[in-house]
């Protein structure tokens, strides 16, 4: 009785711990992927945000660029 006792405990704890660390395992796995959604998803917005505010900087770059390299090409002829 004593064994089948023993046995029955063991499989009992064994299982026990199974499950927790599955738990643990997908909370970990949940968690970090959460984190990097958020944090992707935070980057968009900062990165959009930061394009909002300084639009007419890219737009002056874009244009800058073009026409300085088209002034340039003029000046090197």
């Amino acid at each position: 009785m004593n064994g089948l006792k023993d046995a029955f405990m063991e499989g009992l704890l064994e299982s026990c711990l199974g499950v927790l660390l599955d738990a643990y395992m997908n909370g970990l796995m949940d968690a970090c992927m959460n984190g990097l959604l958020n944090s992707f998803l935070n980057g968009l917005f900062h990165v959009f945000m930061n394009g909002l505010l300084t639009v007419d900087g890219v737009l002056d770059a874009l244009m800058d660029g073009p026409f300085h390299a088209f002034i340039d090409g003029q000046l090197d002829r």
